[in-house]
């Protein structure tokens, strides 16, 4: 019955009066069972997995340098397409400590430079097998070649860094939020005055393609001193797709950005902003892996 016309009677009034009623208890019920399920979310890779993935990155850099007066300005955009199938050699507490990764020859860069001219080249790790380990102090090695760009070897090591870093230590429901800057300090590679704060949010949990999945929002705030009294304040934010039974980030979108800056005293002066986006995804073919309780 619409609510648009009143009705005519009292006796009709109160039929929906308990109409309402008992219908309103009955969402209100609803919405307390939902509300209470709780998921518990833990990575379960174990050695003899697979993954074949995929990873888009794009950079924006715009910085002005000042010393002695003399003013340049260094501008450039890049791409970074990193096609992998990898391979978990070992594992630890549900999390990869080494894997074997065969990038594809079809990973790719491009760089626009100050001048606007675009370069392709292929990413130089393309067509390689490389082994990855992660070492007791959590810092990454891996068998690439020397002369391997910094960037394409950063990104290939993020590869080893655990999806448990983003999940909660209990048992948490939809709209729930934890802090994780502990965890994800360990695996950012932090200088001894670099600060890191990041939290997490489970925005909905529900069945698609007959799993289970939910969606996690990551914000992150980053402090990083570098060479020449540099100082960059870095902003992102991560959308990520996660297999709530395997304990795996499927699909994950960051945005952000940073500033850079330098102390007044300094004799360089140093400014300038970046912008950027990633794009990973990738699903595991499990040798197995536990139905977390909810």
């Amino acid at each position: 019955m619409s609510r648009c016309h009143p009705p005519s009677t009292i006796r009709l009034v109160g039929s929906l009066l308990r109409t309402i009623l008992a219908l309103g208890i009955m969402l209100s019920l609803s919405a307390i069972a939902q509300a209470q399920d709780k998921y518990s979310i833990h990575e379960t890779i174990k050695a003899g997995d697979k993954v074949d993935g995929e990873l888009v990155a794009d950079y924006k850099s715009d910085t002005t340098t000042t010393t002695d007066g003399k003013t340049t300005t260094d501008k450039w955009e890049s791409k970074q397409t990193l096609k992998s199938s990898e391979v978990v050699l070992e594992a630890k507490d549900g999390s990869a400590t080494q894997i074997r990764i065969e990038v594809s020859p079809d990973s790719a860069d491009s760089l626009i430079d100050n001048s606007g001219k675009i370069t392709d080249y292929p990413c130089t790790l393309a067509g390689q097998t490389i082994t990855l380990r992660r070492r007791e102090d959590e810092s990454i090695i891996g068998d690439y070649a020397k002369d391997a760009d910094d960037s394409d070897v950063e990104n290939l090591k993020g590869m080893l860094n655990p999806d448990e870093d983003f999940f909660p230590d209990k048992p948490v429901a939809v709209g729930d939020s934890w802090d994780i800057s502990d965890k994800l300090s360990k695996h950012s590679e932090l200088g001894k005055n670099d600060q890191l704060l990041a939290q997490c949010k489970l925005d909905w949990v529900k069945e698609i393609d007959g799993k289970l999945m939910g969606q996690m929002t990551c914000n992150c705030g980053l402090i990083r001193h570098e060479d020449g009294d540099v100082e960059e304040d870095i902003e992102s934010t991560s959308t990520m797709l996660v297999d709530m039974k395997a304990g795996e980030i499927v699909k994950c979108d960051q945005t952000g950005g940073s500033k850079l800056s330098t102390p007044v005293i300094s004799p360089t002066q140093i400014t300038g902003t970046t912008e950027f986006t990633f794009h990973g995804e990738g699903q595991s073919v499990r040798a197995s892996a536990t139905q977390p309780s909810n």
